[in-house]
């Protein structure tokens, strides 16, 4: 909750009011699951919770939502789940047997051997996990489609289709008169699937290399990828539809997982290398066209692009998205991609979850932020309800508010959500009350400045967003939003200052680092990247949101004999050369060995970016150091990228430009943001102070007291 009350009608602020639920966090204590009844539910749609009154003489209970008196829970003496637990599960439906689907590998053929011999190992890492009856089969794209017969024994042998034109009949008839030899059970194929691989990698292209002399470079052809006709075989041999009824496919739905080197550039859906689309583009339409078939007959496409070119990552996620499957980035296919393939065949949750909203009738939805459908009741007061993509622990839905209540009574919120685990369809009832207040003081004194700080900065990226707006126009938005804050939060205390609430202190400054940061800053400039952070951002938990917006940083230093973990503001006079600083964005960890520090070769997390052998000291910072890295992204998804840098080296600048410039500011407001440079002596606060180049980059000081002005 953005606060632990709701401001009422009488009183106004510009702060947002919502929620940011996490509907799957595992919960201390667990989720009880109630199995032995259904709960009883009022006719509004609200489900018996601890916040209803309850006669077990009379048998009634009266809703908290609308005030009807409805019928049991009848005499017990013990009170159900559902009147003492906020939070619960219950089955829906009996368990189903499992539909047959397949999976379908699509791997682009256009990658060199050294990005093809990463997805082979990962492919086979997958087949080797599999239940041995789970049907297969593997497609390679490029200037045509081939799909491999993987029946075949003791030789490769695949079908080709044409890559310039949506497939027909006579384009798959054969592939449907066998399609038990080109998709099967992966129990007796898995040496098959070897063999395949092994033929793929023997003919892919050499990794490009630099030549010294301009003259003796040759231009690379251009990769041709008919990745469109891809998908259209895929959905039409997971049985999505039949060809004008001649042929169809026995499947039901399935999983089509893509394994992407550069755009699609050939065949229908081809897209421009500038990314560049109108939005009535015959290419969006065609995209848009196939994921509703996806979405309607519950094929999930899991998209995975490894490498340095352009995707279009908006047109990809269409599909991914809608299909309830994920879209990685990564700048390779080594081995934080293999990290991510392998968690992506271990999701539990379904696409068949939905999600609704039920609130007292004076509360109105404004805003619902997060990986759904259009709503199939518009926000409104009382109830809303829609569709969810991409329901796992991790997903996060926000929720903007406002109440138009004038009483003080409590308000209500009920969140149901249906979700698939195994082969059994549940549901999850979470109900909240919160007071009202008329009390501003009261009110920003409940402020949670997490949860807050989340629901400005994506209400500010979807604005950018929509209104496709350049980063100086989505700093200037956010600027305009966080002076309207101030102003009209502020108080004047007694020395004639301008203050605000106490426990609104901190949100300046994390709006100051998310208007430089990743999100809406220049430091990602590819579209591809910076889209790719925002719907993660927009998408994910709180801890991952929180992180992309307010990075963490970290300081590795020896003190009284031991190694200690300090936790630094994001600013620049923490690149003292003792250090060893770790600062974690969420998609990228750095780490920066400062220049006293000797780091030895062979400590960098198979990175070699040492510069000696190392002393005894350094070698532990270092050890710790590492051991801290890899505890703090064992389990994250997507995994980060790790980049090593060493104070002095050109690469240090990508840590640099992400420090707040805090030396240009006076000392006394130097001490006051950063306390640990107290600890230095006069000489080693000069030395520190002189490495610093001059910087049109405003420090948080000077952006605070320009947004006063």
């Amino acid at each position: 909750m953005s606060s632990e009350c709701i401001l009422s009608a009488h009183s106004k602020t510009p702060l947002p009011q919502g929620i940011i639920l996490e509907p799957m966090a595992n919960l201390k204590g667990g989720v009880p699951c109630i199995q032995s009844h259904t709960p009883p539910r009022c006719t509004c749609g609200a489900y018996l919770n601890p916040y209803a009154e309850v006669d077990t003489r009379k048998g009634t209970w009266k809703c908290n939502f609308c005030g009807r008196p409805n019928a049991g829970p009848d005499g017990e003496q013990q009170a159900r789940a559902e009147q003492t637990h906020p939070t619960y599960d219950f089955p829906s439906e009996p368990a189903a047997p499992p539909p047959s689907a397949a999976t379908l590998f699509l791997i682009d053929g256009s990658m060199d051997s050294v990005a093809m011999k990463g997805v082979a190992e990962a492919v086979l890492g997958v087949v080797a996990g599999m239940e041995e009856d789970r049907p297969v089969g593997m497609m390679v794209f490029s200037s045509h489609v081939y799909m491999y017969s993987v029946a075949s024994e003791g030789m490769v042998s695949c079908c080709l289709i044409n890559g310039e034109k949506s497939p027909g009949v006579e384009d798959l008839k054969a592939v449907f008169e066998k399609l038990e030899d080109f998709i099967c059970p992966v129990g007796g194929i898995k040496e098959n699937i070897r063999n395949i691989l092994g033929s793929i990698q023997s003919i892919a292209p050499p990794p490009p290399t630099r030549n010294t002399k301009r003259s003796q470079e040759r231009a690379p052809k251009k990769a041709q990828r008919c990745f469109g006709v891809a998908i259209e075989v895929a959905v039409l041999l997971l049985g999505a539809s039949s060809i004008h009824n001649q042929i169809s496919s026995p499947f039901n739905g399935g999983n089509v997982c893509v394994l992407l080197s550069g755009i699609p550039n050939h065949g229908p859906g081809a897209l421009p290398e500038n990314l560049q689309l109108p939005d009535n583009s015959p290419t969006k339409r065609y995209y848009s066209e196939i994921s509703q078939i996806l979405e309607a007959k519950k094929i999930v496409v899991d998209i995975f692009c490894g490498g340095r070119s352009s995707f279009s990552v908006e047109t990809l996620d269409t599909l991914s998205s809608v299909s309830s499957g994920i879209l990685i980035l990564h700048q390779d296919f080594g081995e934080e991609f293999m990290k991510d393939f392998e968690r992506s065949f271990e999701r539990d949750f379904g696409i068949d979850a939905s999600f609704s909203l039920l609130s007292s009738e004076d509360i109105q939805v404004t805003h619902i932020t997060g990986p759904v459908a259009k709503q199939t009741t518009p926000p409104s007061q009382g109830n809303v309800t829609f569709k969810v993509f991409r329901l796992q622990p991790s997903t996060s839905i926000s929720i903007s508010f406002k109440c138009n209540s004038k009483d003080v009574q409590p308000k209500y919120f009920q969140f149901c959500v249906s979700f698939t685990s195994g082969h059994a369809s549940y549901k999850r009832v979470i109900t909240h009350s919160l007071n009202i207040t008329k009390n501003l003081e009261e009110y920003y004194e409940s402020c949670n400045i997490e949860v807050l700080s989340l629901l400005i900065a994506k209400n500010q990226i979807l604005l950018a967003k929509q209104e496709r707006l350049s980063v100086a126009e989505s700093q200037a938005a956010l600027d305009k939003k966080l002076r309207d804050i101030l102003m009209q939060c502020r108080t004047k205390s007694e020395n004639g200052q301008f203050t605000i609430p106490t426990q609104l202190s901190p949100l300046p400054r994390i709006m100051f680092l998310f208007r430089r940061g990743p999100l809406l800053g220049s430091l990602l400039q590819h579209p591809d990247d910076k889209l790719y952070a925002r719907n993660l951002f927009l998408n994910g938990s709180l801890q991952q949101s929180y992180t992309l917006l307010v990075p963490n940083l970290y300081a590795f230093r020896k003190m009284n004999g031991t190694i200690s973990l300090l936790s630094y503001p994001v600013e620049d006079l923490a690149l003292q050369s003792s250090n060893v600083l770790v600062l974690d964005e969420y998609l990228t960890v750095f780490v920066w060995a400062g220049g006293e520090v000797d780091v030895p070769k062979d400590m960098s997390l198979n990175v070699d970016f040492g510069k000696g052998s190392g002393d005894e000291e350094s070698k532990l910072i270092m050890s710790k150091c590492v051991e801290y890295v890899k505890q703090i992204t064992k389990y994250r998804f997507p995994a980060p990228h790790i980049k090593f840098l060493v104070e002095g080296h050109s690469d240090a600048r990508w840590l640099v430009c992400r420090l707040i410039p805090s030396h240009k500011d006076s000392p006394e407001d130097q001490i006051a943001n950063f306390p640990q440079l107290a600890e230095l002596d006069p000489t080693q606060k000069k030395a520190l102070l002189q490495k610093f180049w001059k910087t049109e980059d405003l420090s948080f000081v000077e952006y605070y007291n320009k947004l006063w002005n």
